[in-house]
């Protein structure tokens, strides 16, 4: 269908950019190419300079310009979808881009330019509708940050994105993952807090004695432990909270069987299936939350 003409007009959930798109405006110092942390955070290598500096030294430098310009926008990307719970926001590479262009201020030359074109009509989506000034605030802090949003909060907004377009198997072992990482996580951190040895950890969670006897860390146990075990024993010990006896458990059993089929056997997943999966799980998480886990706790501290 062809739109002959139109103005302000937004798709919902717009995924790829289709209708709307956003432009992002970049500026940083020479010296963050020339920075081994960043070189190694972003993924890129610094490589000796001439002397003087030359047109044809900058233009080489355009890719690792490219991979830092992805990787700050990306970093705003997880903020806001974080704060805003837009799920279907999500990061982007470089073929996403509609048009990139790179320009450098340095008085002794003539200033070199470069366009990178990507995929037609795609580019960086956010949600349409405005925000509050606090929500900005709240961005803002996020980005500048030491720390990026914690990966079982994308594994779940991941898994939300793959329900609403049909990808229900992801549903399932996203969320299975996000709830592995957010219990380890949570149990983990209780377990320092209470500075409690390996031996006693093994203990907890009921590993079996053989594998008991090779752990060496709080960590070793935990990974080893079965997250039955981790749910019910780990979590009674670290926050109070018998998560086997709520409503919940029955349906989380029949979650973990759903994705042990999936995962091992191939089997299907319907879409009932795996909005079951999806609920059960956040609802699980959410418990764990509300008992005051210092996991997720620390993301509004």
């Amino acid at each position: 269908m062809v739109i002959a003409k139109t103005d302000g007009m937004d798709l919902m959930r717009d995924r790829g950019g289709v209708i709307r798109y956003s432009d992002v405006e970049i500026q940083f110092p020479y010296s963050v190419i020339r920075d081994e942390a960043v070189a190694k955070l972003v993924g890129f290598e610094v490589r000796a300079e001439p002397q003087p500096l030359t047109v044809d030294w900058l233009d080489s430098l355009h890719p690792d310009i490219e991979k830092i310009s992805i990787f700050v926008v990306n970093r705003l990307l997880r903020a806001y979808r974080l704060l805003s719970g837009e799920h279907y926001v999500r990061p982007v590479t470089l073929s996403d881009v509609f048009y990139m262009q790179t320009g450098w201020l340095v008085p002794h030359l003539q200033n070199p330019f470069k366009t990178a074109v990507g995929a037609p009509h795609q580019a960086i989506t956010l949600q349409a509708h405005p925000f509050s000034e606090s929500f900005h605030e709240e961005l803002a802090r996020w980005v500048v940050r030491e720390r990026d949003v914690p990966i079982w909060i994308e594994l779940v907004h991941d898994a939300r994105d793959y329900l609403e377009v049909g990808r229900f198997r992801h549903v399932v072992i996203d969320m299975r993952t996000a709830l592995e990482v957010y219990i380890d996580q949570t149990l983990l951190a209780c377990f320092k807090q209470r500075d409690l040895s390996p031996v006693v950890v093994a203990t907890l969670l009921r590993l079996p004695k053989r594998i008991a006897r090779s752990v060496v860390s709080a960590e070793d146990a935990i990974r080893w432990a079965r997250i039955n075990d981790k749910l019910k024993y780990g979590i009674k010990e670290a926050l109070g909270i018998q998560l086997a006896r709520r409503k919940v458990w029955n349906t989380w059993l029949a979650v973990k069987e759903m994705r042990e089929g999936s995962v091992h056997y191939g089997e299907d997943v319907s879409e009932d299936e795996a909005r079951t999966c999806l609920e059960t799980i956040e609802t699980l998480m959410n418990l764990i939350h509300e008992a005051s886990s210092p996991v997720s706790a620390a993301l509004t501290g």
